[in-house]
């Protein structure tokens, strides 16, 4: 991860859903974004990636596109 350089991106878009990652970057993505599949689990290693990630973008839009599933809910309330 040292080293990582995003150039001209505009926006940094991260994508949960891999059916809905595949079909945005075959027909949606513009040449601006800069597209993450993350799978929606968190864990460390991920945690590092997007700290990293973070700290390389500072002029970048960030965006999150997930939906929301049960066990998501039941981690908020617990």
């Amino acid at each position: 991860m040292y080293g990582l350089k995003i150039k001209n991106a505009k926006k940094i878009i991260f994508i949960e859903n891999k059916a809905n990652y595949i079909n945005y970057i075959q027909n949606t993505k513009k040449s601006d974004e800069f597209v993450v599949y993350h799978g929606g689990m968190y864990s460390p290693i991920k945690g590092e990636f997007f700290k990293k990630l973070y700290e390389v973008a500072k002029n970048i839009e960030f965006y999150h596109w997930s939906d929301i599933d049960i066990d998501q809910l039941l981690n908020v309330n617990s």
